[in-house]
């Protein structure tokens, strides 16, 4: 489990959500300028509900590079957050 700090920023029931996101245990200074923002949004398309996730601009905030690579987790990325997601929307 991987624990963050952060705030919502953008909120909209039941299509959208955007929070702030900074590792706390991290040595990057906590200010507003090093914290990356994650969306989440729910569309419709064809008959079925489209689930599209953005993180950041990695550019933007210190040491970029180094958190991009450990986001890109060994080219899992979102995939294990998105197993969580999808196993809990599916529940009975």
């Amino acid at each position: 489990m991987v624990f963050v700090k952060g705030n919502i920023v953008d909120i909209n029931p039941p299509t959208f959500l955007a929070y702030t996101t900074i590792d706390p245990h991290s040595t990057i200074d906590d200010i507003s300028e090093n914290y990356l923002t994650v969306t989440y949004e729910l569309t419709t398309e064809n008959g079925q509900t489209l689930l599209t996730i953005t993180q950041g601009d990695y550019a933007k905030v210190a040491e970029g590079e180094k958190r991009y690579k450990e986001a890109f987790n060994n080219g899992e990325g979102w995939n294990p957050i998105l197993v969580q997601i999808k196993d809990l929307v599916e529940m009975p």
